[in-house]
């Protein structure tokens, strides 16, 4: 994984992502923590689907192995989207996180949730 230099960039492609942190502080005590990336299809929705479930599962990883640069407060929103050259709107496949705790499941392999509509027209 490598961190986008250009933490406003609107199109990372997998490995290179974007973080960004909103200070939530007054409302749970620590950050919302945004981190995303972008893919393009593979060769079906069913190789799609299990690739974006690792790009998932590998980011929820990496956050709870870096969890001291992080406050336990701070909630986290994984957010896996389509390149631009894919889809210039509605580009969200999957957005998931939370706590610590459902990181922690989601690094394990818990169901991942698509958004209605990620693969409309894409296969």
């Amino acid at each position: 994984m490598n961190l986008c230099n250009d933490s406003g960039s609107s199109n990372p492609i997998w490995e290179e992502y974007t973080l960004q942190r909103v200070d939530f502080n007054s409302i749970w005590g620590g950050d919302l923590v945004n981190i995303a990336t972008c893919i393009s299809p593979l060769g079906n929705e069913a190789e799609t689907q299990n690739y974006v479930k690792s790009i998932i599962r590998e980011i929820a990883s990496w956050l709870i192995d870096h969890r001291n640069q992080f406050s336990p407060q701070d909630r986290f929103q994984i957010i896996v989207g389509w390149d631009l050259n894919v889809r210039s709107g509605s580009r969200d496949i999957v957005k998931e996180g939370g706590t610590w705790d459902e990181l922690t499941d989601i690094a394990k392999g818990s169901e991942v949730t698509f958004r209605r509509g990620w693969n409309n027209r894409i296969f």
